[in-house]
């Protein structure tokens, strides 16, 4: 029996439920292919399954970014607030209107903003805050909303992989103290083919948008028809949806419950299927509340494991590399811990509608194969073990534990514990290190925890044995039957216990979360 391969060809075409050839001819033939009372009721129709006042169509995400920067009145000298984790459309839109791009970090299991993240990062010169909503993930930014209000800072959410999403029990776009700016192109959750729309905050941020969308002119299309004139505004594009466009995206509407569902479960098919695959990372996209738009995976040896996959037929991608690496943003640019270890793991696997459940079990075990060729072996998940409770008592400990995401978050945590920023080595810490050739006794603490992070994590970063690795660290009393186990009484401890787990479980976590284990 033929094994299902999925066909690499369709990750770039759209699902059509079969209703869009009837829909498109009919505008064809009405002879009428501009902004219509076909694109019109395309916008009612949306801004109905939202619960919103208005919706406005526009020619695509970009120019619905592009168009929403404008209407909040972000111009040159402003500081827009902006993950680099994003396709780089999104920088280009705050470029576009001559503000200056503030590049912030990520949280990398859901590779998307924070709250605190941006709080952080928040500026004089902010503006505006354009969180991204990636792989369709809806973002909260209640807590900050009032911060944000005060300061006059704005937010627009670029939404272009998030429609049908909801936060919480409301949908992405019904808040109306953001400006939600959605995608409809090819192989988006809704397509038109090609599409965007913005959702308006007021009633004359809808008339400014509409003004931009059609170089600048006043009146709509039935009413410059009714007399021999009209008004051109201001600056404006010509960013109009087309009737044809919005056929499609009518046609797409009518079933949207049925394709949200099955992203879902195609979503879910991976995820499970995936927990039989150790050394492998998904991002969270909530599937609860999103519809995915995408399923990404973190990997170590990312490059070799992309080269054989693709060589194998699978369709897999890179969403996104980060964009303040890039050359055009290199005056931006600014350490970003989080977004550039991500950016060297970050996998996206073959997901659209197309697929079967049979080939998305061709894919991951596709995938399985990769990782034994590209690191020598896959690691099983249950060979390292942390326990919490009485054996690991730190914030940090518990803190990345709890995250689980990656050496980058566990280094930058690494620094909330201050007991560790002024107290010199202690002589447990001491012993641990000159086993693996390290004079610690010129260090601080901090820099001790974080030196030995950055050795864990080179280590295996060469595909050196876990349990190997733990053995030569803390001796082979740590093994047993389950795995392998903290227990600060073992420890010879002049100082206190505390400190000499916190040490130990540095190291012992960090070596978990570099290969994702749990």
């Amino acid at each position: 029996m033929t094994t299902p391969r999925p066909d690499h060809r369709r990750n770039a075409s759209p699902f059509l439920n079969g209703t869009e050839p009837d829909a498109v001819a009919r505008v064809l033939e009405s002879g009428q292919y501009g902004h219509t009372d076909v694109t019109e009721e395309f916008e009612h129709r949306i801004a109905a399954y939202l619960g919103v006042p208005d919706a406005v169509a526009v020619t695509s995400g970009t120019a619905a970014l592009h168009s929403a920067l404008l209407a909040a009145d972000i111009v040159p000298g402003d500081e827009v607030i902006v993950p680099s984790m994003t396709f780089c459309a999104t920088v280009q839109a705050i470029l576009a209107v001559g503000a200056t791009p503030r590049f912030i970090d990520i949280d990398p299991a859901t590779l998307c903003v924070t709250p605190q993240l941006i709080e952080e990062a928040v500026t004089d010169a902010t503006a505006a805050v354009l969180p991204v909503l990636f792989g369709g993930r809806a973002i909260d930014l209640t807590p900050i909303h009032d911060h944000l209000n005060e300061r006059g800072i704005s937010v627009i959410a670029d939404a272009a992989h998030a429609f049908g999403s909801r936060n919480g029990t409301h949908l992405v776009g019904s808040d109306s103290a953001t400006l939600t700016c959605f995608s409809f192109g090819p192989i988006k959750n809704l397509t038109c083919g090609q599409g965007g729309a913005v959702i308006p905050r007021t009633p004359e941020e809808a008339a400014t948008l509409r003004r931009l969308r059609l170089l600048g002119v006043a009146q709509s299309q039935s009413e410059r028809a009714e007399t021999t004139t009209y008004q051109v505004a201001g600056f404006g594009l010509r960013y109009q949806l087309s009737a044809l466009n919005a056929a499609i995206g009518l046609a797409q509407l009518d079933t949207f419950d049925t394709t949200a569902a099955t992203r879902r479960r195609l979503w879910h098919t991976y995820r499970d299927a995936l927990t039989e695959l150790d050394g492998v990372a998904l991002i969270d996209v909530g599937p609860d509340h999103a519809v995915p738009h995408l399923c990404q995976v973190r990997v170590q040896h990312r490059d070799d494991v992309f080269a054989h996959l693709r060589k194998a037929g699978i369709g897999v991608g890179v969403h996104y590399p980060p964009n303040h690496l890039q050359p055009a943003f290199a005056l931006w640019s600014r350490p970003l811990p989080a977004t550039e270890q991500v950016g060297t793991e970050i996998l996206s696997l073959p997901f659209h509608q197309h697929l079967t459940e049979a080939e998305i079990h061709h894919v991951v075990t596709s995938l399985r194969d990769a990782l034994q060729h590209a690191g020598g072996r896959v690691m099983p998940t249950k060979l390292l073990t942390v326990c919490l409770g009485n054996y690991c008592r730190s914030p940090f400990a518990q803190l990345a534990l709890t995250r689980r995401s990656g050496p980058a978050v566990a280094v930058r945590s690494a620094g909330l514990i201050s007991k560790w920023q002024d107290q010199p080595a202690n002589p447990t810490m001491t012993k641990a290190a000159r086993r693996l050739g390290y004079d610690l006794t010129a260090h601080r603490g901090r820099h001790i925890t974080l030196e030995m992070l950055r050795w864990a994590d080179t280590v295996l970063a060469m595909d050196a044995s876990v349990l190997t690795t733990l053995r030569t660290v803390f001796g082979p009393r740590y093994e047993s039957k389950t795995g392998l186990y903290l227990d600060d009484h073992d420890v010879p401890d002049p100082i206190g216990q505390d400190d000499a787990s916190f040490f130990e479980c540095a190291v012992m976590i960090e070596a978990g979360t570099a290969l994702h284990l749990t």
